[in-house]
Formats: structure tokens, C-alpha cells, sequence
């Protein structure tokens, strides 16, 4: 089955914070499904970037797991530009041709 887990906060395993969806994924590929995780470029915890990319949206991969990375802009606390780093995700998700060219998921999990 191809799965595709969305959370804009999710963080691999190279990042401190919890990775629930890292072993999440981990455990899905191990069973044999494809899995994909979805998440913004850019750390609630550590409020740093987490993979230096110019791109708009690309991929990673830690231990057989992919991370689809979308570049947001930086933010500190509860402010406009975290509310604008949210639009920005949530725009490149429903409207990048990156994710329009993907093979449809068969499950699409939102977190």
C-alpha cells in the first residue's frame, strides 16, 4: 500500500524532539508498504532549518525512510510569520506540481 503521512512538525531522526512519525513510517516499511512523510522544512523545537536546500520542496531519506521536505519561512513563537509559514506548507501541498507528479497514495495520514 503507498501511504503518505502529512505533518507539517514532523522531524527525522536527526532532529531532537519526538520522530513518532519516523517510527511510524519505519515500522509500515518494514510490513512492506510504501511510505512517504511530508513535512516542513524548518524545526517548531530547534527553530532551524533542517536540511540546507534551495528548493522548494525535495527529498530526503533517513534509515529507508523519505522525507518530502517543503521550504517554509522561519519564525519565532506564536506570530504572523508562523501563521504565513503555515499557508506557505500548506499551499506548496495542494498546489506544487511536485506533489500533483507523485503516484496517488492510497491512504493519506494527517497529523
Amino acid at each position: 500500500m503507498k501511504i503518505l503521512i502529512v505533518n507539517h512538525y514532523a522531524i527525522p531522526p536527526v532532529e531532537s524532539g519526538g520522530t513518532r512519525h519516523y517510527s511510524l513510517a519505519k515500522e509500515l516499511i518494514a510490513r512492506g508498504h510504501r511510505v512517504h512523510i511530508v513535512a516542513a522544512n524548518f524545526s517548531h523545537q530547534t527553530k532551524n532549518t533542517i536540511v540546507k536546500n534551495d528548493a522548494a520542496i525535495f527529498e530526503q531519506i533517513y534509515d529507508g525512510v523519505p522525507f518530502i521536505f517543503v521550504n517554509v519561512p522561519a519564525y519565532q513563537g506564536n506570530s504572523p510569520a508562523r501563521v504565513k509559514n503555515m499557508l506557505i506548507f500548506t499551499k506548496q501541498l495542494l498546489c506544487s506540481s511536485y506533489f500533483k507528479h507523485m503516484e496517488p497514495p492510497d491512504v493519506v495520514m494527517g497529523s
